[in-house]
């Protein structure tokens, strides 16, 4: 039987952007099947979903390369919808495509959440220390920092977006460099092996990039 992997993104599918970096880590036996919560959303539907004071921002593509901004809040049922309906199709295995903290959600098999893989994964390389960490927007600091917040390790933040082809990742690179940190993480499921390039090419310590993370660890899961 073949292995059926899900990947649902909080904008619109396809990632053209994103999964075919994520194949490359996979078992090229396993089917790959695309969904985003807000697929059939209209221009003015996404207006619905923008954060409100005291929200959650969370950043991701829409299927025409545009960047788009959204209440965590509002998107949570559209995510348990698309769980759902993967589920149905055959998926043994569900990624969540995004490094943003979500609650649990109701699924008969395996969610991979990239939050949780991400942080424990860098808790396991850098137990105290300094982590330096890059966000896609300066509104997304702060939910951030409480994410990775946890004794003996210090953290310094600077914002820089994926989905911006005028983003200098060289800067936040420096940015974070001079601060002293131990190791550098970049923060959203959007920055791609070139922009971890660009970051490492001006820094001497590890760089970290999420979607590779996740993309190995739902290698293990489905083969």
């Amino acid at each position: 039987m073949t292995n059926r992997l899900g990947i649902i993104t909080i904008g619109q599918a396809p990632r053209v952007d994103m999964v075919p970096e994520m194949r490359t880590l996979l078992p090229d036996h396993i089917e790959v099947i695309e969904k985003g919560a807000i697929d059939d959303f209209s221009s003015e539907d996404l207006l619905t979903l923008a954060p409100k004071e005291g929200d959650i921002t969370l950043v991701s593509r829409l299927k025409n390369g545009e960047a788009v901004t959204v209440s965590e809040r509002a998107i949570l049922p559209l995510l348990q919808e698309k769980i759902s309906l993967l589920e149905e199709m055959g998926t043994t295995t569900t990624i969540i495509a995004c490094t943003g903290t979500f609650p649990p959600f109701k699924s008969k098999h395996p969610l991979l959440y990239p939050d949780r893989v991400l942080t424990h994964f860098v808790s396991g390389i850098l137990p105290h220390g300094k982590l330096g960490i890059i966000v896609p927007l300066p509104e997304q600091i702060a939910a951030m920092r409480e994410k990775w917040e946890r004794p003996n390790l210090q953290l310094a933040f600077t914002a820089a977006s994926p989905y911006d082809k005028g983003t200098d990742f060289e800067y936040a690179g420096r940015v974070l460099q001079e601060q002293g940190v131990d190791v550098i993480v970049l923060d959203c499921m959007g920055y791609s092996v070139s922009m971890k390039e660009r970051v490492k090419n001006v820094v001497n310590v590890p760089v970290i990039l999420s979607r590779s993370v996740v993309a190995r660890a739902a290698a293990e899961m489905v083969s």
